[in-house]
C-alpha cells in the first residue's frame, strides 16, 4: 500500500447530500437552493451524444430530464462557454424537464441564474426556462423567462398581467449569464429585476407578492413544456433559490459563475479566474441588512466569522484544480512539513474583514489523523517551502474537521494543507479508474484500476436507485502488489430510470474507503402512447407499446387544476370516463418508473 500523505477524495452522493447545507458558491443550502444543474456534473461521455438525465446538485433529486429520443439536448465537452461542458439544444424540439416540486416555487421570493450561449436569437419566443401550462392559461402559472421580441429578454411572474422586457437586445454567439429575482416583500413598483453578468438592465412592477404553488413542471429550453419554439444554442448552468438572495448573496453566486465561465461582471472580486477559478465561493457584506459570513461551497474548505467585516467587504477563494490524488513533496520545507496537498487555494480581499475561521472536512478522504495536519499560507507567491507565513496548527472539531480559528487572511494569499508525518498519516491510492457504462438495453459494465493491492480484502460492488439506500455485491481482490490490475463486472436486468454505483474497498484491517459515486439513466426503448378517440366526448383509451401495469396517471384542466379519475382496465388498455367533463383542451400525464409522458386531449 502505498505511505504517502495521499489526500483522494472520493465524493460519495450520500456525502454530498450532508454538504448540500452550502449551495453554489457556498450561497444558501438544500432548503431554499431548489435547482442547481451544472453541465460538468454530467457523467462525462463523448461529444453529440443525447442527454436524457441531468443531475441536479441542490441535494433535493430535481433532477432534469427528457426520455424521449430525438428530442434531448447533446452534450459538449468542451463549449464556446470558456471551454466548460455544456447541453447543446438544437432549437427545433429539444427540452428538458424538471418535476414539479413545491421548493421551485409557491414562496414570496425567487432567483434565478443561467449561463447560457444562444444560436437562434431571432425575435421569436425562445424559452431560457418556465414553469406554466401555456400562454392562454393563467392559473398555476409561476414564472417565465424567454428570449423574444427584438431579441430581448421576457419575464412573466404569475401570470402574464405584469409581463416585462428589458430594453437590451441581446445576440447569438455570445456569452450570457441572465438572472431573475422576484422580491414578493418590496414595494410592487420594484419587486422583478433582471440582471446580465451583474449589471441590473430592468426594474419592473409585479402586482403579486407570492408566487402560486403550481404544479406545473419546470421546462428548460422552452417557456412551458411542449411550447413549439425552443431555445437553440449551448446551456451550461442553472441555479434557482425560493428566495430573494440578497445583494451580497447575488454577487458572490455571480462571482463563482464569473470565474468558472471567465465573464467579465458588474462587481468582479476574483480576478483569478484562469489560475485559481474553480469552486469559487465567498463572504461579503454590502451593508447591515445585506450580507453573507459563511460559506463552504462545492469544494471542502469552509469559511466564516469574520472578526471585522464592514460594507463593501467581500473575501472569495477558488482553487487551482490541481490533482488530489496525489500528494506534493517537493513544495514543502522537508522538516517540519512533509508533504502537502498539490491543490491550493488563492484568496481575494476586498477591504479587511479581519481574522476569519478556516475549517477543512476531510471527512471524503481515505485515512487521516487530525493531528497532523497543518495549514500553510504562501504570502509572496515563490510557493510553501520558505514557510514566510508561519505554518498555523489547528483544532480537531468532531472526527474529520480541523479547525484553524482566527487566521488573519490578506489578499492575494494561497492556503493549502499538509502534514507533519507521511509514515503517520497514510491516505492510500488504491483506485486508479472506475467507471460505469450501459452495456446493452438493461445492463450496466462496470469496470475498475488499482495498483499497489498489498492489505486489499475484498470490493463490495454497491448500487442505489435512489443514492441513499445501496443494495451490494462482493468481489475478492486480486492483491497484486506490484502491477496494474483490472476488474470488470456485469450487472444484468437494471430497469429503467436513474442507478447509481459506487464501490466500497475492504482492507485486511477492516478499514475501508469508497470510490466517487457513477450514475447512468438507463432509457428503455420508449413506450409508444396512442390516446383515441381523440377529440372525444363520452370516454377516452390510452394504449401502450408496453405494459401500463404501474402506471401514475394525472389528468389536469385547462386551469392546470387536477382532475378526479376513475381508471377502468380494458384488456391491456386504459380507459378514462370523461362524459362529465365540460369541453376544452386537457392534459393526460403518465408517469411510469420515472419517465413522465402527457398526452393532450380536446374535449369538444
Amino acid at each position: 500500500m502505498n505511505k504517502n500523505f495521499y489526500l483522494l477524495l472520493a465524493l460519495l452522493f450520500s456525502q454530498q447530500l450532508v454538504q448540500a447545507q452550502f449551495g453554489p458558491a457556498g450561497v444558501g443550502n438544500s432548503s431554499n437552493n431548489g435547482l442547481w444543474l451544472a453541465a460538468d456534473a454530467i457523467p462525462e461521455v463523448a461529444d453529440g451524444t443525447p442527454i436524457s438525465f441531468w443531475p441536479d446538485q441542490s441535494g433535493n433529486a430535481n433532477h432534469a430530464q427528457h426520455a424521449v429520443a430525438g428530442r434531448q439536448p447533446t452534450y459538449v465537452s468542451n463549449s464556446n462557454i470558456n471551454g466548460q461542458p455544456a447541453l447543446l439544444f438544437d432549437g427545433s424540439n429539444d427540452q428538458m424537464i424538471v418535476p414539479d416540486a413545491d421548493i421551485l416555487d409557491g414562496s414570496n421570493g425567487l432567483t434565478f441564474f443561467s449561463v447560457v450561449r444562444g444560436n437562434n436569437i431571432d425575435g421569436n419566443p425562445r424559452g431560457i426556462f418556465g414553469k406554466r401550462i401555456t400562454y392562454t392559461v393563467s392559473v398555476e402559472y409561476a414564472y417565465t423567462f424567454f428570449f423574444w421580441n427584438s431579441n430581448n429578454i421576457t419575464a412573466d411572474i404569475h401570470t402574464q398581467n405584469n409581463r416585462f422586457s428589458t430594453s437590451n437586445s441581446f445576440s447569438n454567439g455570445v456569452n450570457y449569464m441572465p438572472s431573475l429575482i422576484f422580491d414578493g416583500s418590496l414595494a410592487s413598483s420594484q419587486r422583478s429585476k433582471i440582471y446580465e453578468r451583474g449589471q441590473l438592465i430592468r426594474t419592473a412592477a409585479e402586482s403579486s407578492s407570492t408566487l402560486p404553488n403550481s404544479n406545473q413542471d419546470l421546462c428548460i429550453g422552452a417557456l412551458n413544456v411542449d411550447y413549439g419554439t425552443y431555445f437553440g444554442g449551448e446551456y451550461a448552468e442553472l441555479i434557482q433559490f425560493n428566495y430573494a438572495l440578497n445583494s451580497a448573496q447575488r454577487v458572490i453566486v455571480e462571482n463563482y459563475l464569473a470565474a468558472k465561465y471567465n465573464m467579465t461582471i458588474a462587481r468582479d472580486y476574483f480576478s483569478f479566474k484562469n489560475t485559481y477559478g474553480h469552486e469559487v465561493a465567498g463572504i461579503g457584506r454590502d451593508d447591515v441588512n445585506n450580507l453573507h459570513d459563511d460559506a463552504q461551497g462545492s469544494s471542502f474548505i469552509r469559511i466564516n466569522n469574520p472578526s471585522n467585516m464592514e460594507d463593501g467587504e467581500f473575501l472569495l477563494w477558488g482553487h487551482n484544480n490541481a490533482d488530489i490524488s496525489t500528494n506534493n513533496t517537493s513544495d514543502v520545507d522537508g522538516t517540519i512539513i512533509e508533504a502537502r496537498l498539490n491543490r491550493s487555494w488563492r484568496m481575494q480581499e476586498t477591504g479587511d474583514l479581519g481574522a476569519v475561521d478556516i475549517i477543512f472536512d476531510v471527512a471524503q478522504f481515505n485515512r487521516f489523523d487530525l493531528n497532523d495536519l497543518r495549514l500553510l499560507i504562501d504570502r509572496d507567491g515563490d510557493g510553501f517551502a520558505d514557510n514566510d507565513v508561519p505554518v498555523r496548527m489547528g483544532t480537531p472539531v468532531g472526527a474529520t474537521q480541523i479547525l484553524f480559528a482566527n487566521v488573519e487572511l490578506e489578499d492575494g494569499d494561497i492556503v493549502t494543507l499538509g502534514s507533519i508525518n507521511e509514515a503517520i498519516t497514510p491516505l492510500p491510492l488504491d483506485l486508479i479508474r472506475f467507471e460505469v457504462n450501459q452495456a446493452e438495453e438493461n445492463k450496466a459494465q462496470w469496470s475498475w484500476q488499482t495498483a499497489q493491492e498489498e492489505n486489499l480484502l475484498e470490493f463490495e460492488l454497491l448500487h442505489s436507485l435512489d443514492g441513499l439506500d445501496w443494495q451490494s455485491e462482493t468481489l475478492i481482490a486480486a492483491r497484486n502488489q506490484n502491477e496494474i490490475q483490472n476488474y470488470s463486472y456485469l450487472q444484468e436486468e437494471l430497469g429503467p430510470g436513474q442507478h447509481y454505483f459506487r464501490l466500497k474497498i475492504w482492507e485486511e484491517d477492516g478499514s475501508y474507503s469508497f470510490s466517487s459515486v457513477k450514475s447512468l439513466f438507463v432509457d428503455s426503448e420508449q413506450a409508444i402512447l396512442t390516446l383515441f378517440p381523440n377529440p372525444a366526448k363520452d370516454w377516452v383509451e390510452i394504449s401502450s407499446s408496453q405494459s401500463l401495469e404501474n402506471t401514475n396517471l394525472q389528468a389536469f384542466n385547462q386551469l392546470g387544476q387536477a382532475l378526479p379519475l376513475q381508471v377502468q382496465q380494458n384488456g391491456q388498455n386504459l380507459r378514462l370516463p370523461i362524459n362529465d367533463w365540460p369541453a376544452g383542451q386537457y392534459i393526460i400525464r403518465l408517469e411510469q418508473n420515472g419517465i413522465v409522458r402527457n398526452l393532450r386531449l380536446i374535449k369538444p
